[in-house]
């Protein structure tokens, strides 16, 4: 092997490390698959940082006691809470696709309607969960719109919600990436 080919070699294994190293860092890796769909460590972890936000501040508003927040037992549950509340958003999200069109424009539309008064909804977002108003509607609007719609269509076919994600938590190929989370059964556990 020649110097130019050891030294192009050389700068490919450093560029293809650095890049790693950047992926991970910015959490750019899964940490779940549900039926093919990654959930990726960053979600997972702005799903979390923002819960660990609110309840945070509202046990400073009760005058409660928030180090119990900063535990690490309190910290993994939330961890746990924030990817089992991701799988959810997964599986309504293809079940929407599979038998609504047009879902994500009507999600919309009922979003628009909730955020008439954004000038007061920002100050109040930002303070309660730490998050920017497009953060908000992309982390908690949007999957609570549509969870909204599908149990309007499942009402409308004399469907239970809670039995049909339940049974879809049943069926669902779902991968837990995470060495300290198992999926058992229908649910998200720590492991001990």
């Amino acid at each position: 092997m020649t110097y130019n080919r050891s030294l192009i070699l050389f700068s490919a294994f450093v560029a293809f490390g650095m890049t790693c190293f950047v992926i991970v860092r910015l959490g750019f890796y899964p940490v779940a698959m549900v039926n093919f769909n990654v959930i990726t460590a960053a979600e997972m972890e702005k799903n979390a940082v923002a819960t660990e936000n609110y309840f945070r501040n509202l046990s400073l508003l009760y005058g409660s006691d928030s180090d119990a927040m900063d535990k690490e037992e309190s910290r993994k549950e939330i961890r746990r809470a924030a990817l089992d509340k991701l799988i959810s958003e997964v599986l309504i999200y293809e079940e929407l696709s599979g038998r609504v069109e047009n879902f994500q424009l009507i999600a919309e539309n009922k979003i628009r309607e909730a955020l008439n008064e954004k000038e007061k909804l920002d100050d109040g977002i930002k303070k309660l969960y730490g998050l920017t108003i497009l953060e908000f509607k992309n982390q908690v609007l949007l999957p609570q719109a549509y969870q909204e719609i599908l149990e309007g269509r499942l009402f409308l076919k004399n469907e239970n919600f809670k039995a049909w994600l339940d049974d879809s938590r049943v069926k669902a190929r779902i991968f837990i990436l995470v060495p300290d989370l198992m999926w058992s059964d229908k649910l998200i556990k720590l492991r001990n």
